[in-house]
């Protein structure tokens, strides 16, 4: 899970990750909150 600059934590896939990206515990990151099948997601994560 992501947490967003609003509070919420969003679900993180690793098909939501831009190419060639890798998060880890504590990365800074940006991202699109999209619909997904059980609620918003994070899409085209990437470092900031």
């Amino acid at each position: 899970f992501i947490a967003g600059d609003d509070g919420k934590d969003y679900f993180v896939h690793a098909t939501g990750l831009k190419p060639n990206v890798t998060i880890d515990e504590g990365d800074k990151v940006s991202f699109d909150v999209i619909e997904g099948e059980k609620g918003p997601k994070a899409d085209q994560v990437e470092k900031q």
